[in-house]
């Protein structure tokens, strides 16, 4: 797989399928689905990219190290900004945290966090979710959110 040049505009905005390539014209819709298939938790998305990495060998650290020295939600055209505001929008919790001129400085936070997070921070659940999945196992998004899901489950009851 080729590295992402974020530096060159998309040429359109293509959506994203389970699987496929990720390439400038679908990363926006890629890294929706990432924060889409998390809910929120760090761990169950760094997974979720580990998991394309060892399936499907996206460089995963290159290209968000790549994303993040572009400018991170400044690489991103204005279509693709109203794009992922738009999905941002669409999960309530965030409607009901955020006052809307709030919002862009979130999903410059939550975009931030993909790199500038310690790398030590929960490793140790970090460790346990690479453990809990089998990759060999998910073929769809659904499969992966099924097994997500079950993680976030015990791991909350054992925090507790």
């Amino acid at each position: 797989m080729e590295l992402i040049d974020f530096n060159q505009k998309p040429t359109s905005i293509a959506p994203y399928e389970f699987g496929q390539d990720v390439n400038r014209e679908n990363f926006v819709n890629f890294l929706i689905l990432s924060y889409a298939v998390s809910r929120g938790n760090f761990v169950i998305q760094k997974v979720f990219f580990v998991m394309y990495e060892k399936k499907f060998n996206f460089p995963y650290k290159q290209v968000i190290q790549d994303f993040y020295e572009s400018g991170g939600y400044d690489a991103f055209t204005e279509e693709e900004q109203q794009i992922f505001q738009k999905a941002f929008r669409g999960v309530s919790a965030h409607m009901e945290k955020y006052i809307e001129m709030e919002i862009e400085d979130e999903i410059r936070d939550e975009i931030d966090g993909l790199c500038d997070r310690p790398e030590s921070e929960r490793e140790i659940i970090f460790n346990s979710a690479l453990n809990f999945f089998n990759f060999d196992s998910i073929n769809s998004v659904l499969e992966f959110n099924k097994i997500a899901k079950e993680f976030n489950g015990r791991t909350e009851s054992s925090l507790n």
